[in-house]
């Protein structure tokens, strides 16, 4: 058994639609460590995070409103994931990035 810390996502969220920003590679677990996200833009930006799907019961964090120029907002934790789980965000701004962190065990 190899278990692994890493960065296991990193990009721009799309505006208005629901990103995928991690799938648990197969025959892998998963622990999710950390999920920071920075609104690099002008406006303020509201972004959620999903689990396994998207709605209302998927909702893995409420809906947050993130300040403009550099404002972030961060999850330290530990949620544990399956082959084939996802994590998924969406948000109202183009300018919304992303980080997440953590371990993969094969």
């Amino acid at each position: 058994m190899t278990d692994s810390y890493k960065l296991l996502g990193q990009g721009v969220l799309a505006i208005n639609a629901f990103t995928t920003i991690y799938t648990v590679p197969g025959a892998t677990q998963a622990i999710i460590k950390n999920v920071r996200l920075i609104n690099t833009g002008v406006v303020d930006g509201i972004v959620q995070i999903f689990r396994n799907g998207t709605g209302d019961a998927k909702a893995a964090s409420p809906k947050l409103l993130i300040p403009a120029y550099h404002g972030s907002a961060e999850w330290d934790g530990t949620d544990a994931f399956a082959t084939g789980d996802t994590v998924s965000a969406s948000a109202n701004v183009a300018t919304m990035t992303y980080e997440l962190s953590g371990d993969e065990i094969t």
